[in-house]
């Protein structure tokens, strides 16, 4: 395996495991002693999408799971996949999934 194969695995590892915290590129680059454009670079090359928009998508996912699984608010879902601003959740929320949280959770009910 690659140093950059490598890197982007622990760093997929350890978004699967905080991504409830506040992560940044800076924060991420900080934690694996590496450049925010090294760590950009081959999260692109290895994944076809940044190490932000992973992590947009591992949340949503998440999001998605307990939607289905939990009757917690959905402004509680958006606080423990990371996205403490509802607004901001239901926004992205909508963009990834192609509707409204309330909406996939009467979907998937």
């Amino acid at each position: 395996m690659t140093e950059k194969a490598e890197l982007v695995d622990r760093v997929k590892v350890y978004l699967a495991h905080n991504f409830q915290k506040r992560i940044t590129l800076e924060s991420l680059a900080e934690t694996f002693d590496v450049s925010t454009g090294v760590l950009h670079r081959a999260f692109m090359t290895l994944t076809d999408e940044s190490p932000q928009a992973y992590l947009i998508r591992l949340r949503m996912y998440q999001a998605k799971k307990m939607l289905s699984e939990t009757n917690d608010s959905v402004a509680i879902i958006g606080l423990k996949v990371g996205i403490p601003n509802l607004s901001y959740f239901n926004t992205v929320f909508k963009q990834q999934v192609g509707m409204t949280a309330v909406q996939f959770r009467k979907q998937a009910k």
